[in-house]
């Protein structure tokens, strides 16, 4: 990295939070809010919040244009952390995307709950996070080049499948879209007495899915039906499967799609409830088999698909138990290819047991599971006892940020909404 890029960074930054600061003192704020803060007041805060942050960039630059040295020591510095050993670029280009979302939610609960004056410092921030991603992209581009191509990479890993295993998978493949294609004509067609049937819990749950997708006259309406309707069902991930099922047909129908009773209540039937339990039943033949033993698996597969209370369920139901059974499964598929190496793969199933505890509490007892993998991990010598408690609090860490990021409404009281 040269050190002139890092000036025109600062630059860029420093034009945004010129931006963000005259955003802030054009705001006209609703009479309605403000009654708990003195918005003013937390204007001329942030106001001065912005300043100091301006002046520390103006500082940097300066330094680095009457100094060149420092510049070049900075920039190795960075590309020594980033592009070096260990190569953390990536891990930080994923990190500025979770800010980028976790701060337009943030923004959004600006229409509802959180301070509208603080509206341009989450802004500011999202713009912030999108350009150091641009940034790195078009300094680092030669390591992203070199980086492994994901068509390339699966290719490679599907090759290197036993013969047998590649057998299991098409073979798998094939009997999970036909039982799909099984369920479609009782969860599609209506009865004999032209009923189409409807549970009493997608009775209840439909119509906040729609609401959700439905604009308003302003953009606060809209992110209030988005958002704030929601009557916590289930949690926030849940509802943001669903309506993504159903954004195809809000797109065709427009506001009008949720008229369209028998047509949805269908796609999210198959597309939330069957087609995880499909991929369930897959997970768990894989636990068992890893698709070694061709009719082991087969037989595996067709015994949990023929299960009552599987059928029960892919029948005439739309609910979150097989989304969560997978994200469960998932944390238990996560944890064997970690192979007690606590690497990335034991975070991943952090942030699957935090997505199933923020649909429905059942993600909260599989992490009695976690602290006997700690303590196998203490036992076979892996880890130390130290090391094993810094572990549970990172796992906890990292599943609570993924609580807090798939669900962010729910640490707001609904008692401050529209009073702060």
């Amino acid at each position: 990295m040269k050190p002139r890029f890092v000036l025109v960074y600062f630059l860029v930054t420093f034009i945004e939070g010129l931006l963000a600061a005259v955003y802030l003192l054009s705001m006209q704020f609703d009479p309605a809010r403000g009654q708990i803060l003195n918005y003013s007041l937390l204007s001329w805060i942030i106001l001065g919040v912005f300043a100091a942050f301006l002046l520390g960039l103006v500082v940097l630059a300066y330094l680095f244009i009457r100094n060149p040295v420092l510049g070049e020591k900075f920039s190795s510095f960075l590309d020594s952390r980033l592009a070096g050993k260990g190569k953390r670029l990536f891990l930080v280009q994923a990190a500025l995307w979770i800010a980028a979302i976790f701060l337009f939610e943030c923004y959004l609960l600006t229409y509802i709950a959180f301070p509208l004056p603080t509206q341009p410092v989450f802004l500011w921030g999202i713009v912030f996070c999108l350009q150091t991603w641009f940034f790195f992209r078009v300094v680092y581009v030669k390591e992203y080049r070199e980086r492994r191509k994901l068509h390339p990479t699966l290719r490679e890993r599907w090759h290197s499948l036993l013969p047998v295993q590649r057998k299991v998978i098409i073979i798998l493949a094939i009997l999970g879209f036909i039982y799909f294609l099984l369920f479609i004509p009782g969860n599609l067609l209506r009865d004999a007495q032209t009923h189409f049937y409807i549970a009493d819990d997608e009775n209840v749950i439909y119509p906040d899915v729609v609401t959700a997708l439905t604009t308003g006259s302003t953009f606060a309406e809209t992110v209030h039906n988005l958002i704030d309707t929601w009557q916590f069902w289930y949690g926030s991930p849940y509802l943001t499967i669903c309506w993504l099922v159903l954004l195809i047909p809000r797109l065709i129908f427009g506001n009008g799609f949720g008229q369209n009773v028998q047509l949805n209540i269908f796609l999210l039937r198959q597309f939330v409830s069957v087609l995880p339990m499909i991929l369930c039943i897959i997970l768990s033949v894989y636990l068992v088999t890893h698709f070694k033993n061709l009719w082991l698996s087969i037989g595996l597969f067709v015994f949990l698909a023929v299960l009552p209370g599987v059928i029960q369920y892919n029948h005439h139901f739309w609910h979150p138990d097989s989304i969560i059974v997978l994200l469960l499964l998932l944390t238990f598929f996560f944890l064997e290819k970690d192979n007690l190496r606590f690497q990335r793969f034991f975070y991943f199933a952090a942030v699957a047991i935090g997505l199933a505890t923020a649909i429905k509490l059942w993600g909260v007892f599989f992490v009695l599971a976690i602290g006997g993998y700690l303590i196998a991990g203490i036992f076979k010598k892996i880890a130390s006892i130290k090391k094993a408690v810094l572990l549970g609090f990172l796992f906890i860490l990292v599943m609570a940020g993924t609580i807090l990021i798939s669900s962010p409404t729910l640490v707001v009281p609904r008692i401050t909404r529209g009073a702060l």
